[in-house]
């Protein structure tokens, strides 16, 4: 029992490339698709945790779209232009609003 255990542990080992170069098909990353309002979702969720400003792209949530800072910021101003949160940011200061995302018994946690 442990022999064949220890077969398939080295095989899985040499397959995924750890005991020497991988073998067999290639595997590459997929990248996810993040739109407009995955952005928004995402900063939303982070902001709710009592996250703010340009740290919030550094969030949980965020960190799942696997954006550039710069092209989340770009998500964000899009966002912002078409009304779904409101966002200034200049000279390195991202300051979000979420007007309407909660209802006026709500609010959200400051850790």
């Amino acid at each position: 029992m442990f022999c064949s255990f220890s077969h398939n542990l080295y095989a899985s080992f040499h397959q995924f490339g750890f005991l020497g170069t991988a073998v067999g098909k290639a595997r590459t990353r997929i990248r996810p698709e993040s739109g407009i309002a995955s952005a928004t979702y995402a900063a939303f969720l982070d902001w709710l945790g009592g996250m703010s400003g340009v740290s919030l792209l550094q969030g949980e949530y965020s960190l799942a779209l696997d954006l550039g800072s710069d092209e989340h910021i770009a998500l964000l101003q899009t966002a912002g232009r078409r009304g779904l949160l409101k966002a200034a940011y200049s000279g390195g200061v991202l300051e979000l609003g979420f007007p309407g995302f909660l209802k006026n018994n709500e609010a959200r946690l400051i850790p």
